[in-house]
């Protein structure tokens, strides 16, 4: 199973795509679609400048490392939603592979899951709003299917004018760079 074109627009309504890098509020340098240097390449740097393309390029190649770990650390069967919500949740958390979450998961505990989501809701020892917002929209997601219809923001500069993409735009962002393992049908 591949992570579906609503689970790609909820990841991405929650992280926003800046095209310039920015401290993410915590110290960490980040760019296009909340992507680190813990992702992999491209390492971001202070005045880095990418295009939307590249953007959803660097993004493709993230999702689908954090796919691929979902689906090797999860043993039991998952619907659509359930591998969308907890895609998003390791984007975010990039803690598929040690956490709680996945052994009682894979214990076939499937109700535990909101808990343990809602656990990881911490940036630097404080509650975060946002994590919390984003853990129950992910929680959501993984017992109803409920994807909400939160928009996808771009900005050039972090705080900058906000355009936003449609459910189209995406799939055919999605579609401009070669795919391994992500739906981009509507």
């Amino acid at each position: 199973m591949i992570v579906s074109l609503p689970g790609i627009a909820s990841i991405l309504s929650y992280e926003e795509i800046i095209l310039t890098t920015y401290d993410d509020g915590y110290g960490i340098l980040t760019i296009g679609a909340g992507h680190t240097a813990m992702a992999g390449t491209p390492k971001p740097k202070i005045g880095m400048k990418i295009t939307l393309h590249e953007a959803f390029d660097i993004f493709r190649r993230d999702l689908e490392n954090y796919a691929d770990d979902v689906r090797s650390e999860i043993d039991v069967p998952l619907s659509q939603n359930q591998l969308d919500a907890l895609v998003s949740w390791h984007f975010n958390t990039g803690k598929i592979g040690d956490s709680t979450l996945t052994k009682r998961l894979n214990s076939g505990e499937y109700n535990s899951v909101p808990e343990e989501m809602a656990r990881w809701k911490f940036a630097q020892g404080q509650v975060s709003n946002g994590l919390v917002n984003r853990r129950n929209h992910e929680a959501a997601m993984f017992t109803s299917g409920v994807y909400g219809d939160r928009p996808v923001v771009v900005r050039q500069t972090k705080g900058g004018k906000i355009e936003t993409l449609s459910l189209a735009e995406i799939a055919e962002l999605m579609e401009d760079v070669p795919a391994r393992g992500v739906e981009n049908t509507i």
